[in-house]
């Protein structure tokens, strides 16, 4: 069994190695077949979700935010649905589950981790939007809310940081999406 002649880098190797193992080689050939037609699949499904981000004037402009992508754009638009739905833009933080909890009770109030109550997989998107615009490689020009939480960041941990950009590129991202407007780079 031969594989066919398009085939990539990584198959060629595999072709290479099973020579000498014919038993294998009648196992593994069919797998690599699936595996070129899933990894094709996967492609033609990926090249969708950009068609559809980029046809949709809202994903448009929540992807001039940073750190913002094609997925949390259209994950943010999908999960929300529309934003009148919330009057005050932080209020979707909280939708997200991206809110301390609290304990409160007579003299005590205790502030907590976040609540983990809303959208998980608006949560995770978020949380992955902010992650990756904390990360970024410092260049000359920086994003404002990046220096924002690269500040906060020296003052507690990681993780906290990045919930808390979250959080505020869930305010951000609804406030755009409710004025029609587009993110504005302020260079700090």
């Amino acid at each position: 069994m031969r594989l066919p002649k398009q085939i990539s880098g990584y198959e060629q190797r595999i072709e290479v190695i099973l020579v000498d193992y014919p038993a294998l080689t009648a196992i593994l050939l069919p797998l690599m077949k699936l595996r070129t037609q899933a990894l094709s699949q996967a492609a033609k499904l990926s090249a969708e979700v950009n068609r559809q981000a980029r046809a949709d004037i809202t994903c448009r402009r929540l992807m001039t935010i940073p750190g913002v992508g094609v997925i949390s754009a259209l994950t943010f638009v999908a999960t929300v649905d529309a934003p009148d739905r919330f009057k005050k833009s932080r209020s979707v933080g909280a939708y997200a589950g991206l809110t301390t909890r609290r304990y409160q009770s007579g003299q005590i109030d205790i502030g907590g981790r976040i609540s983990h109550r809303g959208d998980t997989l608006l949560r995770t998107v978020l949380y992955e939007a902010a992650n990756s615009l904390l990360c970024r490689a410092k260049s000359g020009k920086s994003v404002q809310l990046q220096t924002w939480a690269r500040e906060l960041k020296e003052g507690t941990s990681h993780k906290k940081a990045v919930v808390a950009l979250a959080r505020k590129l869930a305010v951000l991202m609804h406030a755009i999406w409710k004025k029609g407007t587009e993110f504005e780079t302020n260079v700090a």
